[in-house]
């Protein structure tokens, strides 16, 4: 489940692998939107032509290289609601800027990645010291790892937006900053990570809701008995790959956390302590791919009674007998304190979604157009209908 080599956007420019992302959509004026889609993708080929793409640093490179990427993806939204509500926009869903450089030398490799569209903010910003050959110890801003939905990158995966379970049980924005282990062995095969943050979520969020005085634990590991367990490099979709299968475990702890609105409504000024776990399992065999996850969430707010969340998604991509395109479907549930014995409780604040996909590749996952169509409800409220047509390019 690798991902193939994609070509460059401009002469001269490294293939880069990597992205992730699944933050709710940012909307965005059109000029904003044609503003930075212009801007990066000048910068890029501007660079790039100068032969900048891959900086190699020391007289032969023997002392490290920087290397240079991005990725836009504009976007037509229209979103219906069942009560009559609806509009549609143009968005700049993704525009990114990454740096990447290593310092074999050291040990060190480093990465910043911003978002340049609408308004700038930084998405990855870290610095990882290897332990081998397999191992790395990472200080800084990163994905948090936990869940196969955010192992795979936004790009990458056959639906570019996370699914409203797995929304809901990873942690705001998908990034925190504080210091973990992470590694694999066996080609691929096992991979694992231990992961401490200080629990305030990403840094440009930070300002939007109190101080939290406990921290974050995450955790995950990963098994493929048959192929290679996927990762931030990996496809999701673009099928008829060689077969493939792994498992995965992940955990998730805090106290006295302010990341959400714990009490389900009522005060979203309330702490809470939590513990969040999840399995999933992935395969492909020939044009089919096919996702399933599972989560469980308990919940103790500082006001009011404990309770859990449960929620599961599954995906199945089918590659069309036309050459590079595919269809994909995607079922998500969540159900809110499941232990509340009233009727209907658990659709207060839970959520469904039902999307449907159509892909069309070009030269891999670097470019590609597609077409989604998503139904989601939540407890009694209107179902709201949204289609997302958007192109992606990769440099």
């Amino acid at each position: 489940m690798r991902e193939k080599n994609p070509r460059p956007a401009c002469a001269g420019w490294p293939a880069t692998t990597g992205f992730s992302s699944s933050e709710l959509p940012r909307r965005t004026r059109p000029a904003a939107m044609v503003s930075g889609a212009v801007a990066s993708a000048v910068l890029a080929c501007g660079v790039t032509t100068a032969g900048a793409g891959e900086i190699p640093l020391g007289s032969d490179g023997d002392a490290g290289s920087l290397s240079f990427g991005g990725l836009l993806q504009p976007r037509l939204e229209y979103d219906r609601r069942d009560d009559g509500d609806h509009r549609a926009e143009a968005t700049l869903r993704r525009a990114w800027l990454d740096i990447r450089g290593e310092l074999p030398g050291y040990g060190l490799t480093f990465r910043m990645q911003t978002d340049v569209g609408g308004s700038a903010s930084v998405r990855d910003l870290w610095l990882q010291y290897a332990l081998g050959d397999s191992w790395g110890l990472r200080m800084g801003q990163y994905t948090a790892p936990f869940a196969l939905s955010r192992s795979v990158g936004g790009p990458n995966r056959t639906f570019t937006e996370i699914g409203v379970a797995a929304n809901n049980f990873q942690i705001p924005q998908g990034r925190d900053t504080g210091l973990g282990l992470l590694g694999g062995v066996g080609d691929g095969r096992w991979e694992a990570s231990i992961n401490v943050f200080d629990g305030r979520g990403r840094l440009d969020s930070r300002g939007d809701r109190p101080s939290t005085d406990g921290g974050l634990v995450t955790a995950r590991a990963a098994y493929a008995p048959v192929g290679a367990v996927p990762s931030h490099t990996s496809t999701l979709g673009n099928t008829r790959q060689p077969a493939a299968l792994s498992f995965g475990v992940g955990g998730m702890a805090a106290a006295d956390n302010h990341l959400r609105d714990w009490t389900l409504g009522d005060n979203d000024d309330v702490p809470a302590d939590w513990a969040t776990g999840t399995v999933d399992v992935a395969a492909s065999l020939g044009p089919v791919t096919g996702t399933a996850a599972a989560f469980q969430r308990r919940v103790s707010p500082d006001e009011g009674s404990g309770y859990d969340d449960q929620g599961w998604e599954a995906e199945l991509a089918v590659a069309l007998p036309v050459v590079d395109q595919e269809v994909a479907l995607r079922r998500s549930v969540l159900r809110r304190d499941v232990n509340d014995d009233r009727p209907d409780a658990s659709e207060r604040g839970g959520q469904r979604e039902w999307s449907a996909g159509w892909t069309a590749f070009h030269d891999g996952h670097a470019w590609k157009t597609q077409v989604f169509a998503v139904r989601t409800r939540g407890g009694d409220q209107p179902s709201d209908w949204q289609a997302h047509v958007q192109h992606q390019l990769r440099f």
